[in-house]
């Protein structure tokens, strides 16, 4: 089987007002339009014409799905941030899984705001910018945040910079992960402090009174400084987007985080694939539940290159789809995060096996499978094809296909 899809948007207050409704060819409603979802997850499916798509599934899931799968194992979305998400981090499976039994037990209801495991499943990803999109992954190494954190006490000092600079300092503290999990329980752990520093370091950067070194791959880290600090005053994630690694994606270009990384989003519009999971520990910029014990328990504070995939000249290479007739494929780090991204489809294009979520954005594509409907999905539409679905298709544009790798 085959649907047409109707996708529900969420209003998230970081959300632009109106990226997502131009690329779906509707008006802006006034409210933010953060994410458009794609898939089956239970806190927002999307709508076949038959019911949920959550339902469907559960109704046919060998026929849908393949043998030996319940659940649609992954999610899209469209993602427009107008200003930074929150730091954050997703748990292992296996961390995922004894987090879930562990709430479950306890009686922790799945709609408490502190709730940190929603279900029992990890949720690494990849985003695909549409636009120049800014985003933060992973730790940079000590003497990188080091050399920041001192030019900044230096230009502005304060009593708990002084703190920070020793503490990256320490050399009784074992390797990089040592310190920089404790600089992290720092700052999250002494929120008000973090905060009043944040604020000054923000002001000597807006006075011109800061020099930091710039990032190995151009940008300056004041630059992060100002958006986050702009977004969120005396927050004390604002010390901790100092220590994580600076992303500019190029449209075209793809970042892959996998479970454990921090990591956070700043500005842009981009196609998200992620494994089905709302597991997510945050550790700043957020008015939200920020659980700091569990945060040093699950994430990974070792130093660690940003994984980016796409055309450049550090990654691999490709080409944007409106500039070629092939197909583009990426991959995140586990089996359930995959994105095909098609241009030109002439005859004889095939879809990857298994199930699929497809989202058109520009032209139309003509597909073998039978949808419910028109037979052609134009710019705006989405549809899923079950597993055992033919997988011939054809036309020009952008579809954006979401599939097992």
């Amino acid at each position: 089987m085959a649907f047409r899809l109707e996708n529900p948007v969420r209003d998230y207050d970081w959300g632009s007002l109106e990226e997502i409704p131009r690329l779906l060819g509707q008006e802006p409603t006034g409210r933010p339009a953060a994410e458009l979802w794609l898939g089956a997850h239970p806190l927002a499916p999307s709508r076949t014409p038959e019911g949920g798509l959550d339902e469907v599934i559960g109704g046919a899931p060998a026929e849908l799905l393949g043998e030996g799968r319940h659940e649609l194992p992954f999610l899209m979305k469209v993602l427009s941030a107008a200003r930074p998400l929150s730091i954050q981090a997703h748990p292992s499976r296996d961390q995922a899984q004894e987090g879930f039994a562990a709430e479950e037990a306890a009686g922790v209801s799945r709609d408490d705001p502190a709730r940190n495991f929603k279900d029992a499943n990890h949720k690494p990803e990849i985003i695909y910018a549409l636009t120049p999109f800014a985003a933060l992954s992973g730790f940079r190494p000590v003497v990188e945040s080091h050399a920041v954190l001192a030019a900044l006490q230096q230009a502005q000092p304060t009593a708990f910079g002084a703190r920070l600079v020793e503490t990256a300092e320490d050399s009784s503290l074992a390797d990089d992960a040592a310190r920089l999990a404790a600089l992290s329980e720092l700052i999250l752990g002494s929120p008000q402090e973090a905060g009043q520093t944040a604020d000054a370091w923000a002001q000597a950067a807006q006075a011109g009174r800061a020099e930091v070194p710039p990032y190995p791959g151009g940008g300056t880290p004041l630059d992060t400084l100002r958006e986050v600090s702009t977004a969120y005053p005396g927050d004390a994630g604002i010390l901790m987007a100092l220590l994580l690694n600076r992303v500019d994606l190029r449209p075209g270009q793809v970042l892959a985080t996998g479970a454990r990384t921090l990591h956070a989003y700043l500005h842009g519009t981009g196609i998200e694939v992620m494994a089905a999971s709302d597991n997510v520990l945050r550790g700043g910029l957020t008015s939200k539940h920020v659980d700091v014990p569990t945060l040093l328990r699950i994430g990974q504070f070792a130093p660690e290159e940003p994984l980016v995939q796409g055309a450049g000249p550090d990654s691999h290479e490709a080409v944007d789809p409106s500039q070629d007739a092939g197909a583009m494929s990426f991959r995140g780090t586990s089996p359930e995060v995959a994105l095909t991204v098609l241009g030109r489809a002439g005859e004889g294009t095939t879809l990857p096996d298994g199930p699929l979520l497809v989202l058109c954005l520009d032209g139309a594509y003509r597909f073998g499978a039978p949808l419910t409907g028109p037979a052609e999905l134009s710019a705006g539409q989405s549809a899923f094809l079950g597993a055992g679905e033919p997988r011939e298709v054809s036309g020009d544009g952008r579809l954006f296909v979401s599939h097992l790798a």
